[in-house]
């Protein structure tokens, strides 16, 4: 949560500063709200399947943790790439 505050607070500067100020701030602070929010997400669906008390539901919940983590890893590894590929390392 105080990783959300603080990304809308320094919006907040740049919107008012008409972009001249806040902006690498908010760059470099956005990579930190993405990883906030993946993290909570994925604790949200883990915890409602450990304290599931029908099993079915408990499975599927499970099943989509396991899901979720897939894409994030996948998206992770997309960037990765996609920032190599951009800076011209990749190339051979």
């Amino acid at each position: 949560m105080h990783v959300l505050q603080k990304e809308r607070g320094l919006s907040n500067l740049f919107l008012a500063s008409g972009g001249s100020s806040s902006a690498q701030e908010l760059l470099n602070y956005q990579q930190l709200v993405d990883s906030a929010m993946v993290d909570v997400c994925l604790t949200v669906v883990f915890e409602a399947a450990d304290s599931a008390c029908d099993p079915d539901i408990a499975r599927k919940l499970v099943a989509l943790f396991h899901f979720m983590q897939g894409k994030e890893l996948a998206g992770q590894e997309r960037a990765t790439g996609a920032a190599v590929f951009a800076s011209g390392a990749g190339c051979i």
